[in-house]
C-alpha cells in the first residue's frame, strides 16, 4: 500500500495541508455568502510565514458523483463520529477495523478529532488508517451552526480524498451527510436515534438556545431519516433498533441485522482478582456504565438501600465516568452507602475484564432501551450473570437465557427486588453462569461478525 503524503514520507501521526504541506494549524470557518448565492467554506490554512486564505468552492459543486458499484471491494472506509473515547460506538467501529485487515480488506477510518487542531493522518501498527478530521471549538457561541455546515463538508472532502475507490461504511449520520447529498452509493449502520439523546448528551458542553432546542431535534431526526434513504444497505445491530428505523420515519432500500461483536478470546471464563475492600462482598455486583442521563446508575444508587436490607454484605462497583459523577458521588453520601458502594473510574481492557469475571451479578440498569448491550455480551462471554432492565435488545437477548434476567420496572424498588431474588438463589445463578457463554459464544464473537461483515462488503462491491 502506497503511504499516505507520497513515498518517502512518513505516515505515523504527520498532519498535512491541501498542498502536501503540514501547516502548523487548521481554522475552518463558515464565510458569509452574497444574497442570491451559495454560502462556501472558507478554509484558513496558518502556516509559518503567516495565513493564507483560500475560497473554496461551494459543497455542491465541488463533490463530484463516485458509482462505488465498480470500486475495489478491498478497500473499506468507515466513517464515524470519533474513536478517541471509550463508547459503544467508538469500540464498535475500531474492532471492526481491526478485524477487516487480516481479512485482506485495507481500512481506512473517518472520524473527527476528539478537539480543535489539524488534520492529521496516521497509520496504526494494526494497518488501520486513522484520518483525523477538522472540528469546531464548543467555546464559540456559533458552535452548533459551524458543526452542522463545517463536520459534513470536511468529512466529504476527506472521504474523497483518502476513500476514492473503496466502499464507504458510515456509522455517525453527520459525516455522511455529503455523500448522501451526492447519491453516492455507501452502506449505513444505524446505531441508535442520535434525534433522542441530543440534548441529555450535549450536557452544556456548548451554546444551544433553549427556544432552539426543538429545531435542533426535529433537524437531527430529519438528517437521519435522509442518510438512511439514501443508502444503498443498512445494518442494524438488533431487532429493536430495526424498530426505530420504522419510528424515525425511514425507509431503506435493504436492510439486515448484523449484531454488533466482542473479543470473545478476551473476554473469556479465567483467574480473576478482588482488590482487599470487595473480598467480603457477597454478592458483588458491577455496573460498568458511562455516568450520564438515562444510563440508570442514579437509579441503582437509589436501589442499595432497599438491597442492603435483606443483603447486608452486598456491594456495588462501578466502573465508569461521565457527567453525572458528582450527582451520583452526591447520592452515595447522602444514602451513607460509602462502604458499599465504590465508583472506580474508567475501566477498560485486561482490568474491565477481571471485574466482569470477579462480579457475581453484571447490572444494566439503562433507562433507554438498548440498541445492543455490548456489556451484557462481554459480561456473559466472561461467564457472568446479568441482569437489565426491560426493552430493546436486552429483553430478547437475555430473555432468551431466561426470562428471571428481566427486571420487572426500571425503578430502583424494581432493581432492588430483582437482585435480591437472584442473589438469593445461587442455585440459580450458578445455572446461569454455565450457560452464560454458550449463549453468546460463537454468535457475538468478533471473529464471525468480521466474517459476516467480509461477506456483505463483497457482495456489495460485486453489486
Amino acid at each position: 500500500m502506497t503511504p499516505i503524503g507520497g513515498p518517502g514520507k512518513r505516515t505515523d501521526k504527520r498532519t498535512f495541508d491541501s498542498e502536501g504541506r503540514r501547516p502548523p494549524g487548521l481554522d475552518d470557518t463558515i464565510g458569509r455568502g452574497h444574497f442570491g448565492q451559495p454560502r462556501t467554506i472558507r478554509l484558513r490554512l496558518k502556516y509559518a510565514h503567516g495565513p493564507r486564505t483560500s475560497r473554496l468552492r461551494p459543497l455542491g459543486n465541488l463533490l463530484r458523483h463516485t458509482d462505488h458499484r465498480h470500486a475495489m471491494n478491498e478497500r473499506i472506509t468507515l466513517v464515524t463520529n470519533m474513536i478517541d473515547k471509550v463508547g459503544g460506538l467508538e469500540r464498535y467501529v475500531d474492532e471492526l477495523a481491526t478485524r477487516l485487515v487480516p481479512r485482506e480488506f485495507s481500512v481506512t477510518i473517518i472520524a473527527k478529532r476528539p478537539s480543535p487542531g489539524p488534520l492529521t493522518v496516521e497509520q496504526r501498527l494494526d494497518g488501520v488508517t486513522v484520518v483525523r478530521t477538522w472540528v469546531p471549538t464548543k467555546r464559540l457561541p456559533w458552535f452548533a451552526l459551524e458543526y452542522a455546515v463545517g463536520i459534513p463538508y470536511v468529512s466529504h472532502r476527506e472521504i474523497r480524498r483518502h476513500g476514492r475507490g473503496s466502499i464507504i461504511h458510515g456509522h455517525f449520520f453527520a459525516p455522511m451527510l455529503g455523500p448522501a447529498l451526492q447519491a453516492l452509493d455507501y452502506i449505513y449502520t444505524f446505531h441508535g436515534p442520535v434525534y433522542q439523546e441530543l440534548l441529555d448528551e450535549r450536557q452544556d458542553t456548548y451554546f444551544l438556545p433553549s427556544r432552539g432546542h426543538k429545531a435542533a431535534v426535529e433537524l437531527t431526526k430529519r438528517a437521519e431519516r435522509f442518510v438512511i434513504n439514501k443508502a444503498r444497505s443498512v445494518t442494524v445491530l438488533s431487532e429493536f433498533m430495526r424498530d426505530k428505523v420504522d419510528e424515525l420515519g425511514a425507509h431503506p432500500r435493504h436492510s439486515i441485522v448484523l449484531p454488533g461483536g466482542v473479543d470473545t478470546s478476551r473476554f473469556a471464563p479465567g483467574v480473576s482478582a478482588r482488590p482487599a475492600w470487595a473480598e467480603a462482598a457477597s454478592p458483588l455486583l458491577l455496573c460498568a456504565r458511562r455516568l450520564a442521563k438515562g444510563k440508570g446508575v442514579l437509579e441503582l444508587v437509589q436501589a442499595m438501600p432497599w438491597v442492603l436490607k435483606q443483603l447486608p454484605r452486598a456491594m456495588l462497583v462501578i466502573a465508569g465516568s461521565g457527567a453525572e459523577k458528582v450527582i451520583i458521588e452526591q447520592q452515595v453520601e447522602q444514602l451513607r452507602l460509602g462502604r458499599s458502594v465504590h465508583l472506580v473510574g474508567d475501566v477498560s481492557g485486561a482490568d474491565l475484564v477481571n471485574w466482569m469475571r470477579t462480579a457475581d451479578l453484571c447490572v444494566v440498569p439503562t433507562q433507554r432501551p438498548e440498541p445492543f448491550g455490548l456489556v451484557t455480551v462481554e459480561a456473559l462471554a466472561c461467564g457472568t450473570p446479568v441482569m437489565a432492565t426491560p426493552g430493546g435488545a436486552s429483553r430478547r437477548l437475555l430473555g432468551s437465557l431466561d426470562r428471571r434476567l428481566i427486571f420487572a420496572g426500571i425503578a430502583p424498588q424494581d432493581l432492588a427486588s430483582g437482585i435480591c431474588e437472584a442473589a438469593k438463589d445461587q442455585a440459580f445463578l450458578l445455572r446461569i453462569a454455565e450457560r452464560a457463554r454458550k449463549h453468546v459464544h460463537p454468535r457475538y464473537s468478533w471473529d464471525h461478525v468480521a466474517d459476516r461483515w467480509a461477506a456483505e462488503y463483497r457482495g456489495f462491491g460485486k453489486g
